[in-house]
């Protein structure tokens, strides 16, 4: 997708990861890094837990055969495949909507241990093929 060079990206993947297996999840994330340096992420991660229970679980993914494959524990993993990545804001259930969460919003433990809402910064724009020269 090209862009002007003084634009910057915000890249949201959603419902979309876990069903990757590591290789693929980083080969993504880094490759948005080298095409939009200078952006930012937003990601959904299951943790490895949601994702072994889920897995067992759920009866979409039984009937449609789907099989989840990447949970994330620390979003320092994610911050290591690139030193332009740096987490910027981490959410946990209970901690947007807290009623709807129930007693969970109270069991930080529990949280920690479910899905995340993970907000990266993609570090300075490079320059890139996808990158427009700026109408100045």
């Amino acid at each position: 997708i090209p862009i002007a060079a003084d634009e910057r990206v915000l890249v949201i993947a959603e419902g979309l990861l876990m069903y990757l297996d590591q290789p693929a999840v980083r080969e993504l994330i880094t490759g948005v890094v080298e095409e939009y340096g200078g952006g930012e992420l937003l990601l959904e991660a299951w943790s490895p837990f949601v994702r072994r229970v889920w897995a067992t679980l759920s009866p979409a993914l039984r009937r449609t055969g789907a099989s989840l494959h990447w949970g994330l524990s620390d979003p320092a993993t994610i911050e290591g495949w690139d030193a332009r990545i740096r987490l910027k804001n981490e959410w946990r259930p209970g901690e947007w909507e807290p009623r709807r969460w129930g007693l969970l919003r109270f069991t930080p433990r529990l949280r920690r241990s479910l899905t995340k809402i993970l907000h990266f910064d993609l570090g300075e724009a490079a320059p890139s093929a996808g990158r427009l020269e700026s109408a100045a």
